[in-house]
Formats: C-alpha cells, sequence, structure tokens
C-alpha cells in the first residue's frame, strides 16, 4: 500500500505504479481536491484505477458528484475498518471482473491476437505518443495469398488451423513493441512504432520468409489421419504514418500497398507511394 500527502502526489504514485485501487478523500490540502484528483486520473492513466472515496463530506450531492466524476464507491466518515476492507475487496473483485471482460472483448478467439474493435484505440494510442515525442510508426497489412483454395481444398477446419499458425509465426517475427491484428478473415495487421519504411519493408520481408519458408503441416481430419504439408504465402502492404495524418489514412496507404503487392503476384511487400 503506497500513501500520498496530496492530490497532486497521488497521481505522480498512480502514473508510476498502475494502482488496481485508489481511496481519495474530498478535501485535500490545498491544490487539488479528491474530486480534482479522480478526474486527472481517469485522465492520465490508461486503464484509470478504480477509486473509492472516504470522506466526511457524505451530503448526497458529494456522493452523486463523486460517483459521476468515475469514482466506484463513496464511505462516509466515520467508518468501520470491516467495512472499508469489505467494500476495497469489492471494488477489487469488481475490476478484476471488468478487466476480464474487457480482455475477451479485444482478443481475436481463433487466433489469441487483438482484433478489429482494437485497432481504432492502439493506433490512436499510437499516433498521440509519436505526437507528442516527435516520432513515427509504420502499418502492416497482411493477407494470406489464395487463402480460399486452402478451404476450398482442405476444409475450414484446416484453414483455421493455417490461420492460427501463421499468428504464432507473426508474433515471433515481430518485435517487442510491435502489435499485431487479425482483422477478420484472412487479413492481419502489424503496427510497428520508430520504424521507418525501409525497415518495416525488412520486417515484412521477414515475415514473409517466416511463413513461405516452412510448410504448414496440417492435421489430419478429426484430429487423425495422413498429416499434410501445404505451403503458404502471405502478400505485405506497408504504410508509414505522418504527423497530421488520420488512421484511417495509413490504413487506406497500407492497404493499396496490399493490392500493389497482389497484382505484382503475391508474395511481395510493397510500400505506399508518399504524397
Amino acid at each position: 500500500m503506497l500513501a500520498a500527502e496530496s492530490g497532486e502526489a497521488a497521481i505522480e504514485i498512480a502514473v508510476s505504479h498502475a494502482p488496481e485501487l485508489v481511496i481519495l478523500d474530498v478535501r485535500m490540502p490545498p491544490g487539488m481536491d479528491g474530486f480534482d484528483a479522480c478526474r486527472r486520473l481517469h485522465e492520465v492513466c490508461d486503464p484509470a484505477p478504480s477509486v473509492l472515496f472516504l470522506s466526511a463530506h457524505a451530503a448526497t450531492a458529494n456522493i452523486v458528484r463523486g460517483l459521476d466524476l468515475g469514482g466506484i464507491d463513496y464511505l462516509a466518515k466515520p467508518y468501520d475498518v470491516d467495512h472499508l476492507i469489505a467494500r476495497i475487496r469489492s471494488a477489487i473483485r469488481a475490476r478484476q471482473h471488468f478487466e476480464s471482460l474487457r480482455s475477451q472483448v479485444a482478443i481475436d478467439a481463433l487466433t489469441g491476437l487483438l482484433n478489429r474493435a482494437e485497432l481504432n484505440s492502439r493506433g490512436t494510442e499510437l499516433m498521440a505518443l509519436c505526437e507528442r515525442h516527435d516520432l513515427t510508426f509504420c502499418c502492416l497489412t497482411i493477407d494470406v495469398d489464395r487463402f480460399k483454395l486452402i478451404n476450398d481444398t482442405h476444409g475450414h477446419l484446416m484453414g483455421d488451423s493455417v490461420l492460427r499458425e501463421i499468428a504464432a509465426r507473426l508474433r515471433e517475427v515481430s518485435r517487442q513493441a510491435d502489435t499485431p491484428f487479425r482483422l477478420g478473415g484472412d487479413e492481419f495487421l502489424l503496427l510497428a512504432p520508430e520504424s521507418t519504411p525501409n525497415t518495416a519493408l525488412a520486417l515484412a520481408d521477414r515475415l514473409r520468409a517466416a511463413i513461405a519458408d516452412e510448410p504448414f503441416t496440417l492435421p489430419g481430419a478429426n484430429g487423425a489421419g495422413v498429416r499434410e504439408q501445404v505451403t503458404v504465402t502471405v502478400s505485405v502492404g506497408v504504410a508509414s504514418w505522418r504527423p497530421g495524418s488520420l488512421l484511417k489514412d495509413i490504413l487506406h496507404e497500407a492497404d493499396a500497398a496490399l493490392y500493389a503487392a497482389k497484382r505484382a503476384g503475391r508474395n511481395q511487400s510493397t510500400a505506399a507511394r508518399q504524397p
């Protein structure tokens, strides 16, 4: 447990230690009261910690204000210690349940990668970071070549096996800072911070080689029978984000580069033209 003597100190501790729960009094030393601290925690922490107000100011208006600002609970002084501990346990359980649901919504069930629903929020966060620190990032869109033929020849269960293996190889090739997604079907995407078009193209080529150079071993029907090896390739489009551009712009440019790679004969990596 960490203690802070002011709202400002509480913010600093929350940013550096990412606690699950912060207990705030409404009245604190001059500068920032509990309400202001709660509002600020939701602005600077992602995810924001749960906030439990513990205060002698128990008027209904104060309770409503605290909850409207994002507080998860409001306990009046004087309080019973056992009651406070029970409310803390309840707040932590509620947060853990929320995080579990959030994780389930964000993850693609087949591959374990982040899904399309997470792309907008992760991409927006990355753009804001790059704007603040004068950085850039690249987007790689990845599409399996002739995936319909794989499904038609080997069945959809085998196609699912291919998608799971592509996701695994994508994780292996990606750098620790990169964020891979499955957009749906046979489409994948990689956000690669602090990369240039040249380094992103090199990453795309490593990914293509990791997939094409080692055949995929498909299990037999119902997990039995003769295993079959299949060669799979992907095409990759690369686009570089520029300050002032929107996320949809870089996604559109990466898609255009992907289609150019398909037209060039597939199993290609192509970078978008810079305006």
